[in-house]
C-alpha cells in the first residue's frame, strides 16, 4: 500500500520539452501501473495538481486522517469514502484515485474491528 499526498506542481514544466516523442511534459504526476497485490492512493489522478486546502492538512490528508479512524472501515471502502470527500472538499476539482488492487482473498483494514 503506498499513499502519495504530493501537492506540487512540477516547478520545470514551462523549462521542458520533449525530446522523445514517447515522454510527455504535463501537470502533476504520471500514472502508475503497480505490481498485482499493490494498491497505490493518490491525492490526484494522473495529470492533476492536488490542491494544499485552507486548513492544517490538504483536502486528501485531512479525509485520510478522518476516516483511518474509523473502526471496521475496510481499506477499499476507505478510499471509496475519501474520494468522496475531497471531491467535494474541493468542488471536483481534485480528484483522488487508486492504482492496483490488493488482495481480493481477505478484508484489509487499518484498524482492528
Amino acid at each position: 500500500l503506498i499513499l502519495l499526498d504530493a501537492c506540487r506542481e512540477n516547478p520545470f514544466v514551462r523549462h521542458m520539452r520533449r525530446t522523445v516523442a514517447t515522454r510527455s511534459v504535463g501537470r502533476g504526476l504520471a500514472r502508475v501501473e503497480p505490481a498485482a497485490g499493490t494498491l497505490v492512493a493518490y491525492a490526484a489522478r494522473d495529470g492533476q495538481i492536488a490542491l494544499d486546502g485552507d486548513g492544517e492538512h490538504s483536502p486528501f490528508a485531512a479525509a485520510f486522517l478522518r476516516l483511518v479512524k474509523v473502526p471496521g472501515l475496510e481499506i477499499n471502502k476507505l478510499f471509496r469514502l475519501l474520494h468522496d470527500d475531497v471531491m467535494d472538499a474541493t468542488a471536483n476539482r481534485q480528484e483522488p484515485y487508486t492504482y492496483g488492487a490488493l488482495p481480493g482473498r481477505e478484508d484489509h483494514y487499518f484498524l482492528a474491528r
